[in-house]
Parts: C-alpha cells; sequence; structure tokens
C-alpha cells in the first residue's frame, strides 16, 4: 500500500526549524549507529533484531543547561522469530528536550527525553525452511494456504524516548555519542489476530557529528 510520504515529510521537517531569535545556540548535525529492536506482545515471544539507523538534526540551546534537538531519522526496526525475521523500516521524528552539564568546556554530558512520530516505509517478513528463504510483505497471503504472512501494519506509530549522550568539543563543533530507548505507543497491528497487541522497542547506540552554526 501506497504510504503518504511527501504531504509527512513537509510537515516534519516544518516542525524541526523553529525561529533561531529564540535560541541562544543554534547547531546542526547528523549521527548514524546501530538498532536494536524488538516487538512487545503478550501472546508471542518475539527476539530481538539487530539494524541500522540514520539522521539528522538541529539543536536549540535556550539555556546553558537546556535545549531541544529536533531529529528527523531513518531506523530499521522488527523482531525475529525461530524461523523468521520482521524488517520495518520508518522515518521517524523525534522531539526531545535535553538538560546539559559543562563538565569542562571540552566535555558536556546530555540527558533527555520526548515523543516520536514514525512513519512506516515498507514491512517485509523472511521466512526460512530448509535452507531457502522466502520473501513477502508482511499483509501479503500465504501462497501455501491464504493466511497472511504477519500482520497488517499501522501507518504511523507514536512513541516516547529517554536517553543519555555527551558532546566532546572537536574542530568547529561536537563529536557527540547517544545511547537512546524508544517505546512505541501505538498497537501497530490493525487486523487483531494471535499477536493482537504489537508495539514497537528498540535501543540505539549512535555517534554524529554537529556544527555550531549560531551563538
Amino acid at each position: 500500500m501506497l504510504k503518504p510520504i511527501v504531504p509527512v515529510l513537509f510537515l516534519l521537517l516544518s516542525v524541526m526549524w523553529p525561529a533561531h531569535g529564540q535560541a541562544q545556540e543554534v547547531s546542526a548535525g547528523m549521527r548514524v549507529g546501530l538498532s536494536v529492536a524488538e516487538l512487545e506482545s503478550e501472546s508471542v515471544n518475539y527476539e530481538t533484531r539487530s539494524g541500522f539507523s540514520f539522521g539528522v538534526f538541529a539543536d536549540y540551546g535556550f539555556a546553558s543547561w537546556f535545549s531541544s534537538q529536533p531529529e528527523l531519522q531513518f531506523v530499521m526496526k522488527g523482531a525475529d522469530t525461530s524461523n523468521s525475521e520482521v524488517d520495518i523500516n520508518y522515518l521517524e521524528l523525534l522531539v526531545p528536550v535535553e538538560l546539559r552539564v559543562a563538565l569542562s568546556l571540552a566535555v558536556r554530558p546530555r540527558l533527555f527525553a520526548g515523543l516520536s512520530v514514525a512513519l512506516e516505509l515498507s514491512c517485509r517478513t523472511s521466512f526460512r525452511a530448509g535452507g531457502v528463504v522466502s520473501q513477502l510483505g508482511c499483509a501479503d497471503e500465504l501462497p501455501e494456504d491464504g493466511g497472511i504472512a504477519f500482520v497488517e501494519t499501522r501507518t504511523f506509530d507514536f512513541g516516547a524516548l529517554v536517553g543519555a549522550g555527551v558532546d566532546i568539543t572537536v574542530g568547529p563543533g561536537f563529536v557527540m555519542a547517544d545511547v537512546r530507548y524508544t517505546r512505541g505507543l501505538t498497537n501497530i497491528n490493525s487486523q487483531g489476530g494471535d499477536a493482537a497487541d504489537l508495539k514497537n522497542r528498540v535501543v540505539q547506540f549512535l555517534v554524529g557529528y554537529a556544527i555550531l552554526l549560531a551563538d
């Protein structure tokens, strides 16, 4: 099913650029990292699945100790079972607020928390049987019995996030290292069935670089 990607992109990007005049310090950058994801269900035991994430962000410091850092990222989520893999890719907007402590001019730890909204880009399931791997869309029918390969998933997933990081001054900007946990609040299963309640969980280990634009 074709997702309404273009209108949502314009909406998300508009959130990421507030008026500069309200911020004392403005920086922008990108980060990449590893995502360790799982699906939470009361009826099915899913295993974690590793993936990739990439994001761009802007940081608006409203005080030396307080900032907001909206980010738009591509992130791979999903889960594994004993004989299958579920890959769900999202374009996700994160809007955290941060508390910062300057230990020195070069090192600045951060704690942050906020909300997220994710747009599903794709959902696929891979089955392993006898050394053969078969791939289907999550809502596709299985050719052997006419059942659904996984579930029909919802387009949007709303969530909450917490994390910690540290900025280290290098050159004209900061090297950034972050650990982030995002908990989906939406049941992404839109059809019910055995796995009636499915929610995304993901831990991310990220590194990035930000350049100071204004102070």
